[in-house]
C-alpha cells in the first residue's frame, strides 16, 4: 500500500537515488562540439575545390564548384554514405553491444552522425540542388534530411515527455497498471465480504465513481456503526484503483507522443536505403549499360535520351537542329517512301537485319538501335527525332566511313548513359549530363563519315571497289581529295558554320539552376546543318532554311563566259563552271541532283534559242539520257518534253539497277583522274531506277551533241561546255542569258515513285512535286553582233 496522502518518510526511509558518473562521450554538447569541428574540415576541404584552385588540372573534375560528379563531390558523396552506416548501426548495438560503448554513447552518436551525414551530403550534391529538375539525388537529400530531423525530435521527445509521464503515470505499463487495478478491485471486495448491504452498496457506487463528501457522509448512516471504521479504507482503496485505470489511456498518449516520431523515422530509413541504391545506379548509368537498348525508347530507362530534352538549356541549336534535315531524316516523305520501296525490291531481299535496315540507320541511329521493323515510320515517337544529338554526342569514337548504316559498326561505339562528348576545353557541369571532351570533334568530318560515305562490300574483302561492291555516296572520300589539292575549308564550316554574335552553348541555361556557373565565351556553331535537301511535306508550309540553301548554294561554282564569237550565222558561246566546293559537285546522292544550265537568246524581243528552259517550275529537262531513251522504265513520268535538248548541260549520274565496268580494247578496266573504275550501264540492265537495288550504281550522262561527260565536277574541277546557235539571217544584234541552276530532286523520281505508292500509303507524293525548288547558282549575261 501506498503512504496515505500527505504523509512524509524520515529521512532514513527514503530510496536513495541510483545514479552512476556520466562519461564525457555519454554527454550530447561532447558529440555536438565534434562533430562541428569535422563538419568545419569538411567544409575547408570543399571550399578549397570551389574555390578552383585546381582548376588547372581538369576543370570539369577540379573545377570552381561543387557537385556529385566532381572529384570532391565524389568524395564527398563516400564520406556521407560512411557516416549514413555508422548512425545506422545504433539499432544493431542496442541489441548486441559489440563495442562495449554504452546506449547514451550510441544514441548520441546515431544523432550527429546522422547530421554529418547530412552536412556531407549537402556538399556533396552542391550547386544540384538549386537546380530546376527533380532528381533522384534532390529526392535522396529530402529523405536524409527528413530522417535526421525526425531523429532529433524523437530524441528531443525523450528530454521533454519522460519527466512529464513521470508525475502522471509513473511508467509506461499498461498492463502493470491494469494488473494494480484488478489487484486492488480484489482488495475491495475482501475488505467488505460478508459485510451490510449498505456497505456492499456504497462499494459499489465507489467502483463506478468518486462520492463526494456530503453524498458519503449520507451513505454512511446506512452503514451500521462497527462498519465506519472500514469507509475510509474502502474510499482510498477506490480511489487508487481509479488512479490504476486512468494511467493506460495516459500510458497510451504519453508513449504515442514518445515513439510516434519512430513511425516516421524507421520508414523512411528503409526508403530512403531503396533510393540510395536507385541514386547510385542513374549516377553510374548503370541501368542504362546493363538493360538491353530496346527496352524502352522514352523514360528513364531508355539507353539514350531524346533531343527534346535538350531544349531547355541549349535552345537556339536545339531549335536550329530542329530546322535541319537531320531532324526530319526519318520522316522526310522521300526517305519514308523510298525505304519502303526498296524493302519491297532490292535491299527487301538482303540478309536482316544488316544490310537491310542500311537507310533506317544512317536516318535515325538512335533509334535504330532501340527499335525494329524494315518500314517506315517505326510507330514510335522517338523516331520524329531522325539524326538526334546523341547520334554524334554519345559516339565515343570515329566509326569506319559508310559504318553508320550497318548496327554491328556503328551501334557499338554509340555510348549509352549521361555523358556527352564534345570538343570544348572545361566544360561546365550541369544538372542534366555529364560532359566530356573527345578528340573525335578535332576533325569533325571523322563524324560525318559515319553516314555520308554510303556504301556496301559485297564482296567482303574489305575494300569498297567501284563496279564490285555498292557504292551509291563517296562525299567523305571527294572531301579528301579537296584536301589533298590545298583546299582548306571543313565540313563544319560550310554546313556549321559560326554564329556571329553567339557566345553561349547553353543559351536557356541560367547558373546554378540548370548549369553550375556561368560558362566563359564559346564559339556557337550554326546546327541547323544547311544543305541542299528540305522536308518536301513542310516546305510549302515553312522553309526556315531556305535563305541559308540559297546562300550554300551561291557559293559551290563559279560560273563564267570563257569565249563568244559570230562565225557568220552562228553563235558560239562557252560557258565554264568551275567547283567551289570542298566535294563533289553535285554530291551525295549526285543521281538524284540536277545542276544544269538554262540558256536563253533573244534578239532583243523574241527567243531564238533555248535549252534547260523549263516552262513550269513542276517540269523536266530533255535529258538524253532519260526522256530520249526510249527503253527508259522513266521515261514515261517525264513532263514537259516534246524533243531531246541535244545541247541541254545536266551535270546529273543516272542510277541504273545494274552497273559495269567500262573496258577498253584490251579488256582492262578504264580508270578516272581519282583511279577509281568507270562505271557503265550493264548490258542487263533493265535501266534507270529510284531504288537503291545491291547491283545498282551512278553512271555519268553524255551531252548528245558533242559527248562531253556530265559526271559531277571533282573538287577545284573546271569544265568548259560549247553552244552551237544558229541565228536568223536578218539578226544582226542579241542578247543572251545564261542560269546555273540546281535542284535536289528530278520532278520524274517523285512521279515514279508516287506511282509506286500502295493504296493507303502515306504521305502521298504526289501533291508534293510543286514543293520542288530550284535555286538560281549564278548567271551571267551579254551581248553579240555579227
Amino acid at each position: 500500500m501506498p503512504p496515505p496522502q500527505g504523509s512524509i518518510l524520515p529521512q532514513a526511509a527514503r530510496p536513495k537515488k541510483l545514479e552512476r558518473p556520466v562519461t564525457f562521450f555519454e554527454k550530447g554538447w561532447a558529440w555536438a562540439g565534434l562533430s562541428a569541428f569535422i563538419a568545419f574540415l569538411f567544409f575547408l576541404i570543399a571550399g578549397f575545390f570551389a574555390l578552383g584552385f585546381l582548376s588547372g588540372v581538369d576543370d570539369l573534375r577540379f573545377g570552381p564548384n561543387l557537385r556529385g560528379y566532381t572529384f570532391i563531390g565524389i568524395v564527398l558523396g563516400v564520406v556521407a554514405l560512411g557516416w549514413m552506416f555508422l548512425a545506422g548501426w545504433y539499432p544493431l548495438r542496442k541489441r548486441r553491444n559489440v563495442t562495449g560503448a554504452s546506449m547514451m554513447t550510441w544514441l548520441w552518436m546515431h544523432v550527429w552522425f546522422g547530421f554529418l551525414a547530412l552536412f556531407c551530403a549537402f556538399l556533396h550534391a552542391g550547386s544540384g540542388l538549386v537546380t530546376l529538375t527533380m532528381t533522384s539525388g534532390k529526392l535522396l537529400f529530402l529523405l536524409l534530411a527528413v530522417i535526421v530531423l525526425t531523429g532529433v525530435f524523437w530524441r528531443l521527445a525523450y528530454s521533454f515527455i519522460p519527466p512529464q509521464a513521470a508525475a502522471q503515470v509513473l511508467n509506461y505499463s499498461q498492463e502493470g497498471a491494469k494488473d494494480r487495478a484488478e489487484q486492488l478491485a480484489l482488495e475491495i471486495s475482501k475488505l467488505t465480504a460478508g459485510k451490510s448491504e449498505g456497505l456492499s452498496a456504497l462499494k459499489e457506487l465507489l467502483l463506478q465513481r468518486e462520492v463526494p463528501p456530503p453524498e458519503l457522509h449520507a451513505l454512511a448512516q446506512r452503514i451500521p456503526p462497527d462498519e465506519h471504521r472500514l469507509i475510509d479504507e474502502l474510499v482510498q482503496l477506490a480511489a487508487s484503483r481509479r488512479r490504476a485505470l486512468a494511467r493506460p489511456p495516459l500510458q497510451a498518449r504519453f508513449t504515442a507522443r514518445l515513439q510516434g516520431w519512430r513511425k516516421w523515422h524507421v520508414p523512411i530509413a528503409l526508403v530512403f536505403f531503396f533510393v540510395l541504391v536507385v541514386h547510385l545506379f542513374g549516377a553510374f548509368d548503370v541501368h542504362r549499360k546493363v538493360l538491353p537498348v530496346g527496352v524502352a525508347t522514352e523514360g528513364p530507362l531508355a539507353a539514350f535520351r531524346p533531343s527534346s530534352d535538350c531544349r531547355q538549356c541549349h535552345t537556339q541549336i536545339y531549335d536550329a537542329w530542329a530546322d535541319s534535315m537531320h531532324a526530319h531524316a526519318l520522316t522526310s516523305p522521300i526517305t519514308v517512301i523510298q525505304n519502303n520501296l526498296d524493302m519491297n525490291h532490292g535491299l527487301g531481299k538482303l540478309p536482316a537485319p544488316e544490310p537491310r535496315r542500311m537507310c533506317i540507320n544512317c536516318h535515325g541511329p538512335a533509334v535504330a538501335a532501340m527499335t525494329d521493323g524494315f518500314t517506315l515510320p517505326l510507330g514510335v515517337e522517338r523516331a520524329k527525332e531522325g539524326v538526334e544529338c546523341v547520334s554524334c554526342h554519345q559516339l565515343t569514337e570515329a566509326v569506319t566511313p559508310g559504318g553508320g548504316a550497318f548496327p554491328s559498326v556503328y551501334n557499338v561505339k554509340l555510348q549509352r548513359g549521361d555523358v556527352y562528348f564534345g570538343n570544348l576545353d572545361g566544360p561546365v557541369g550541369n544538372a542534366y549530363h555529364r560532359s566530356q571532351k573527345n578528340d573525335l570533334f578535332e576533325k569533325p568530318e571523322r563524324l560525318c563519315a559515319t553516314c555520308h560515305m554510303v556504301n556496301l562490300d559485297k564482296d567482303k574483302d574489305g575494300r569498297i571497289t567501284k563496279g564490285v561492291d555498292l557504292v551509291l555516296q563517296t562525299t567523305v572520300d571527294e572531301y579528301r581529295e579537296y584536301q589533298n589539292k590545298g583546299g582548306r575549308d571543313t565540313c563544319v564550316g560550310c554546313h556549321m558554320p559560326v554564329i556571329p554574335g553567339a557566345t553561349e552553348a547553353a543559351n536557356g541555361a541560367v547558373a546554378p539552376f540548370l548549369q553550375d556557373y556561368t560558362p566563359p565565351p564559346r564559339t556557337i556553331h550554326d546546327h541547323s546543318f544547311v544543305g541542299v535537301d528540305y522536308p518536301l511535306d513542310e516546305v510549302a508550309k515553312r522553309d526556315p532554311q531556305k535563305v541559308k540553301r540559297a546562300a550554300l548554294l551561291k557559293t559551290a561554282a563559279l560560273f563564267s563566259i570563257e569565249s563568244q564569237a559570230v562565225l557568220r550565222d552562228v553563235f558560239q558561246l562557252r560557258l565554264a563552271i568551275e567547283n567551289q566546293s570542298g566535294h563533289n559537285l553535285p554530291t551525295g546522292f549526285a543521281f538524284a541532283r540536277q545542276m544544269w544550265i538554262e540558256l536563253v537568246v533573244k534578239d532583243g524581243i523574241n527567243t531564238v534559242f533555248s535549252s534547260g528552259l523549263l516552262r513550269a517550275p513542276t517540269d523536266d529537262l530533255c535529258d538524253a539520257g532519260t526522256f530520249g531513251d526510249l527503253k527508259n522504265p522513266l521515261r514515261g513520268f517525264v513532263v514537259g518534253c516534246t524533243e531531246v535538248d541535244r545541247q541541254l548541260v545536266n551535270i546529273q549520274l543516272k542510277l541504273v539497277d545494274q552497273i559495269a565496268t567500262k573496258k577498253d580494247n584490251f579488256g582492262r578496266n578504264v580508270v578516272d583522274e581519282g583511279g577509281e573504275n568507270v562505271l557503265i550501264q550493264s548490258p542487263i540492265a533493265t535501266g534507270e531506277t529510284y531504288l537503291q537495288e545491291p547491283g545498282a550504281g551512278g553512271v555519268a550522262r553524255e551531252r548528245p551533241i558533242d559527248g562531253a561527260n556530265m559526271g559531277p565536277l571533282r573538287p577545284q574541277q573546271r569544265r568548259s561546255y560549247t553552244y552551237t546557235i544558229p541565228l536568223p539571217r536578218t539578226l544582226r544584234t542579241g542578247t543572251f542569258t545564261a542560269r546555273l541552276l540546281f535542284r535536289n530532286l528530278p520532278p520524274y523520281w517523285i512521279r515514279g515513285m508516287a506511282r509506286e505508292q500502295p493504296p493507303g500509303s502515306l504521305p502521298r507524293l504526289a501533291p508534293l512535286i510543286p514543293n520542288i525548288q530550284t535555286v538560281e547558282i549564278a548567271r551571267v549575261t551579254g551581248a553579240f553582233a555579227k
